[in-house]
């Protein structure tokens, strides 16, 4: 019911580890939860560790949106 996917085209690494803690944040929720949620949650989680390193650029993780039924 819920799609997703990506605006511009991003490199492979980054969206595995994005989609990684997208799917691990929504599988481990105790109450379900939207897949908006869990891409939202995803997404900070990235921010965070690049700023840690000193890269906070969204490029790699922003591309992303949730789209249909959430």
């Amino acid at each position: 019911e819920t799609v997703i996917m990506s605006l511009w085209s991003v490199r492979d690494e980054p969206t595995a580890l994005l989609m990684g803690q997208f799917y691990g944040t929504l599988l481990s929720r105790r109450r379900p939860g939207s897949p908006a949620d869990a891409l939202r949650d995803a997404q900070l989680e990235m921010l965070n560790a690049l700023r840690d390193r000193g890269d906070s650029r969204p490029g790699d993780w922003a591309a992303f949106v949730a789209s249909g039924a959430w």
